[in-house]
């Protein structure tokens, strides 16, 4: 009676339950067996189930178990007691709740890198429908403590704005659940671009190179950095060049005249894999006419002979040609490419003349000037009359020339036969008379103006007499 007694009792239940390991699919858990129960045959009974899964049954002798096929994020109720194993009798259960880690989000990439953020996309984490969670996410450079944003479920990517340019970060995203549960992290590596340079300014511009100048980009200090400055025109194949981060201006020489250049400054990392730039246009001078030259002057015009300038095949170019004297507002003229002469004639007559030609471009391009200097001839006497003629002598008058106003000069009376060689008086009247003729024979007459300040004289104003016997 007693040994049959001793084998209703209810078996010891198991002692210590405690969780060795947790993933996202299996959980491992140990135990002490019973004390009292060393000569005793018997089993042990875990049983575990969830909402969403049916409770599944292990048996072992055992004191460890390896749950598997679990879903991740979920919570599973797990229950352990002593079996007999005479008789299926069971121990009173020990319980513990047990969660298992939720799958991490999937296939983590770098969607777009800037100098001051990056964006990450990712896919949702496998198995995990019906489970409430959100995302963390952690990055650092070095030096820095670590930084994080909270995102929810719904999310599949970030941008993360408050990072330095041209930084080594690491990326790490977690999927954490509402209670404790943090998945393994998806990780990813990137380094920021560098800031541009900036205040990129054209400095100077000539023909045939272009000055420029920028600062230094923005929160770089400890990077280490360099310039390529590369230009270009039309479908010409770009140019480029390196320089120091020390150096914060170039002169780009060896440029075509008259044609715009698109000029890039960036900012290249040492490894030259990250680029930041800053661009503008500018558009050389178109290069000046060459050998300038007075052709022809008159009284009342000028005209200038030049060659084309040199280097401009193919850029759409004019002339303008200015001109003035003293006193007066400048006057200008707009002449086409094809055009390698022009008389101007609006003058004044023994004025001095300061001329200046620049190629134009379409745009706002101007060369720098050819000039040259010229006086206008002064105009001729008008109206040349004989008042008085005799054997020996002959008096003249003539009117002033129109338009001399304030310009100093005389008259050169001049006389002569076809067999005697010419003579000539000057004088500052409109009238004179010419003695020592001789009788009856024909004389040529001329008067013509001259200028005071330089001889230039006028064409002639002329009439023939003969003498009386």
């Amino acid at each position: 009676m007693t040994l049959s007694s001793s084998f209703s009792l209810e078996p010891s239940a198991p002692q210590k339950l405690k969780i060795l390991s947790v993933d996202e699919t299996s959980v491992t858990i140990n135990w002490k067996k019973p004390t009292n129960m060393a000569d005793v045959p018997h089993k042990f009974i875990l049983t575990f189930s969830s909402n969403s899964c049916q409770t599944e049954t292990i048996t072992t002798e055992e004191s460890i178990a390896w749950m598997s096929g679990l879903r991740p994020g979920n919570e599973y109720m797990v229950s352990l007691c002593t079996m007999l194993v005479c008789n299926g009798l069971t121990s009173a259960p020990v319980c513990i709740k047990i969660q298992t880690k939720p799958s991490p989000p999937v296939n983590l990439k770098v969607k777009e890198v800037k100098s001051r953020s990056v964006t990450l996309c990712w896919e949702r984490p496998e198995d995990m429908e019906g489970v409430l969670y959100g995302y963390d996410i952690t990055y650092n450079c070095d030096g820095e403590q670590p930084k994080s944003e909270m995102l929810e479920s719904e999310a599949s990517e970030v941008t993360l704005s408050d990072l330095k340019p041209g930084v080594q970060y690491s990326f790490t995203i977690v999927t954490v659940l509402q209670g404790e549960g943090r998945s393994s992290g998806s990780s990813a590596h990137v380094c920021t671009k560098p800031a541009p340079p900036v205040n990129l300014k054209v400095e100077e511009v000539k023909t045939t190179s272009v000055t420029l100048c920028w600062e230094r980009p923005e929160d770089m200090e400890g990077v280490y950095y360099k310039y390529i400055i590369s230009y270009s025109c039309g479908r010409e194949q770009p140019e480029s060049e390196t320089h120091e981060s020390h150096i914060c201006s170039a002169v780009l020489s060896g440029l075509k005249p008259g044609v715009e250049y698109n000029v890039t400054v960036s900012t290249v990392l040492h490894d030259g894999a990250k680029i930041n730039e800053n661009s503008t246009h500018v558009l050389t001078l178109p290069s000046s006419p060459r050998n300038l030259k007075v052709k022809e002057v008159k009284s009342r015009s000028v005209t200038l002979c030049w060659e084309r300038p040199e280097d401009m095949e193919g850029v759409f170019y004019g002339y303008d040609i200015t001109y003035s004297c003293d006193g007066e507002q400048p006057k200008s003229e707009m002449v086409e490419s094809e055009a390698s002469e022009v008389t101007l004639s609006d003058l004044k007559p023994g004025v001095q003349y300061s001329f200046t030609i620049v190629t134009v471009l379409q745009g706002e391009g101007r060369s720098s000037g050819s000039s040259t200097h010229v006086c206008t001839k002064p105009s001729v006497p008008q109206k040349l009359k004989i008042c008085t003629l005799d054997a020996t002598s002959v008096s003249l008058s003539w009117e002033a020339p129109p338009d001399m106003e304030g310009v100093l000069h005389k008259y050169n009376v001049s006389w002569h036969t076809n067999n005697q060689p010419s003579q000539s008086i000057a004088t500052k009247e409109t009238s004179t008379k010419v003695d020592g003729l001789n009788p009856a024979c024909d004389y040529f007459l001329s008067v013509r103006s001259v200028l005071d300040c330089n001889g230039l004289e006028s064409d002639l104003l002329q009439t023939t007499v003969r003498t009386g016997k």
